[in-house]
């Protein structure tokens, strides 16, 4: 298969299409073959050697995307073949509160990412998607809008009539404006860009 690749050193200038052999799903895995990724501002820290200058290389970067799965092994029974699913980005945080063990699993670094033709993980480490979004859609979704979604339901408890304050135009901004005004929130959002405000003000 094919994968694109931080190799020996980090760079932009060093990533490179790569074969590897095609994973094979053991016990509760899953094989995906990927069929969209998409870029967060921490897979570019990472491959510049930014976010983790002590991570081991080499390294397939990137930790969103959509796959469907073609084959499953011993004792999968939360996806089938066929099915399109998202990986989580902390493929072993399902619940509770986080610790150091869940925080070391994710993928795109330590753990290789989404920049490939296939990739094998765990049945639990990933979800399944509604048919009404794309694969370009869906793969926005594990670290932005999971992260957003955290910050102002779980964590925040934001209700129609509150006022959310969005810093920026990132990703998790972007999803936490469309999020707040979908709770019926008043939002207010800060750029330095009069284009990014306008773009904002239109979602």
């Amino acid at each position: 298969m094919k994968a694109l690749m931080i190799k020996d050193s980090f760079g932009l200038n060093n990533l490179a299409l790569e074969e590897r052999p095609r994973p094979e799903p053991g016990p509760g895995q899953v094989l995906l073959r990927m069929k969209a990724a998409s870029l967060n501002y921490r897979d570019l820290l990472t491959i510049k050697g930014h976010y983790n200058p002590r991570q081991p290389l080499p390294l397939i970067p990137c930790s969103d995307g959509v796959g469907e799965v073609v084959q499953i092994g011993a004792g999968v029974d939360r996806v089938a073949t066929r099915q399109r699913v998202a990986p989580t980005f902390c493929q072993s945080w399902q619940s509770g509160a986080p610790d150091a063990r869940k925080l070391r699993s994710t993928l795109g670094g330590p753990l290789d990412g989404t920049l490939c033709e296939y990739i094998c993980l765990s049945q639990e480490g990933v979800v399944a998607l509604p048919d009404y979004l794309t694969d370009e859609e869906a793969a926005t979704l594990p670290c932005a809008a999971v992260t957003a979604w955290t910050a102002l339901v779980t964590e925040g408890g934001v209700t129609a009539g509150d006022t959310v304050l969005v810093q920026g135009t990132g990703g998790v901004s972007i999803f936490a404006l469309q999020i707040a005004r979908m709770l019926g929130a008043t939002v207010i959002a800060t750029s330095s860009s009069d284009e990014k405000l306008a773009r904002a003000k239109a979602l």
